[in-house]
């Protein structure tokens, strides 16, 4: 139910919506493999070459947690039962579906990864703090133009080969984005015939990029910051998919409670950027 909500609400939601599904979660410790190929080198053999033994590396056994999204839903049976504008019950957990929504996303983007214990709550690891080889700060004074906006997806092209898709950014820099060039192109509304900027696309030299404003991605004075990944090294996985759970009365009102456990796979940090300290 949560992907619904996330369809509808793709700009409160951007990270939720675009990230694809991993493997389903079969415990709150999911556990995941990642794995790297080598660099590239001067390869030849020699003709009727025997062969040889060669260590082959395993794959890495990453993980993350599980974390458990609860709301809860309570309508006095009152309410219910006045004829008004709006179903009382259905409205108030649509309102709360969307609520939680946004909680998740703020988890995917943001969260800070805690295993929890008794009556500690457990945290997902989010992609701001999964990102460590490519987290960097800008110096003091720093803006965000078109030469340092290519930098950084150079920097994550060179790493790995890999084009980061897509870009989270805040309103400020969102808006220097926005106006770099002619290569910043926006999305038309065929029906409407307006021109629509929920979302830009960048051609760089690395390739192709969404700009995402998204309202999780740190923008503190001297701090603006841009996060860019690309979304197949990033997939969420569900230990329980989104329900509604009635809950049996306790009073003259009707209940219900919405729960989602989920968590993140990160199997490629080294694929997107963390960078901050842009002052504009």
């Amino acid at each position: 139910m949560i992907d619904v909500v996330t369809n509808v609400s793709v700009q409160d939601t951007p990270l939720l919506s675009n990230l694809p599904m991993g493997t389903a979660a079969k415990s709150t410790l999911h556990e995941y493999a990642t794995d790297s190929f080598a660099d590239y080198t001067d390869s030849a053999t020699a003709e009727g070459s025997g062969a040889s033994v060669v260590d082959l590396t395993a794959p890495t056994r990453s993980n993350n947690v599980n974390q458990i999204f609860k709301d809860d839903v309570n309508v006095s049976n009152t309410e219910i039962a006045v004829n008004g504008v709006v179903e009382p019950f259905k409205y108030q957990l649509g309102k709360v579906m969307v609520q939680q929504a946004k909680n998740i996303e703020l988890a995917f983007m943001a969260g800070s990864r805690n295993s929890g214990n008794s009556g500690v709550a457990r945290r997902l690891q989010g992609v701001i703090n999964a990102i460590t080889t490519n987290a960097t700060t800008r110096a003091s004074g720093t803006s965000l133009g078109e030469v340092a906006l290519n930098d950084i997806l150079q920097m994550i092209w060179t790493g790995t080969g890999k084009v980061a898709t897509n870009i989270y950014v805040g309103a400020t820099l969102k808006r220097d984005i926005t106006s770099l060039s002619t290569t910043v192109t926006r999305f038309q509304d065929a029906a409407s015939k307006r021109l629509t900027k929920p979302v830009s696309v960048y051609e760089s030299d690395f390739g192709v990029h969404e700009i995402y404003l998204h309202r999780n991605v740190p923008t503190g004075a001297n701090n603006l910051t841009l996060v860019a990944i690309n979304p197949e090294f990033h997939r969420k996985s569900y230990l329980r998919p989104t329900q509604t759970v009635q809950l049996p009365p306790d009073g003259d009102r009707t209940r219900a409670m919405i729960v989602t456990e989920v968590t993140l796979e990160h199997k490629g940090e080294k694929t997107g950027a963390v960078v901050g300290g842009f002052t504009s």
